[in-house]
C-alpha cells in the first residue's frame, strides 16, 4: 500500500503539490477533511497520430548520418578541371542519397506524409 498526499484545501490557502507527487497519490478532500470523488473514470488515454490538420505523436525518426564529403572549393582557374568538377558531383550525390534518406525516415515516423 503507498502513502496518499492528504490535504484539507481551504478557500484561502490551497497546498501546492510537489512536481514528484503523483497523480495516483493524490487524495481529494472536502471542507471537514474526509476524502471525496471528484469523478472521472480513470480510463487511459491514446495519444492520436498527427496529421496535416491535426496535432498528435509521431515515433522518432530513424538517425541519418551526416554528409561525409569535402566541402566543394572554388574553381583554381576559370574552367574547372575535371578532378574539381568530380568532387562537386561527388558531394552532390552524396547529399542526395542523404536527403533522400531523410525524407523516408521522416516518412516512416510518421513526421511527413507521404507523396
Amino acid at each position: 500500500m503507498s502513502a496518499r498526499f492528504l490535504h484539507a484545501i481551504a478557500a484561502s490557502s490551497a497546498p501546492t503539490p510537489e512536481a514528484t507527487d503523483l497523480v495516483a497519490d493524490v487524495v481529494f478532500v472536502d471542507d471537514s477533511g474526509k476524502p471525496t470523488d471528484i469523478g472521472g473514470s480513470g480510463g487511459s488515454y491514446t495519444l492520436p497520430a498527427a496529421s496535416a490538420s491535426a496535432l498528435g505523436g509521431v515515433k522518432l525518426a530513424t538517425a541519418v548520418a551526416d554528409v561525409a564529403a569535402t566541402d566543394a572549393t572554388n574553381a583554381t582557374g576559370a574552367t574547372p578541371t575535371a578532378a574539381e568538377f568530380q568532387a562537386v558531383v561527388t558531394e552532390l550525390n552524396e547529399t542526395k542519397q542523404k536527403l533522400n534518406a531523410l525524407l523516408a525516415a521522416l516518412r516512416a515516423s510518421g513526421a511527413l506524409a507521404s507523396a
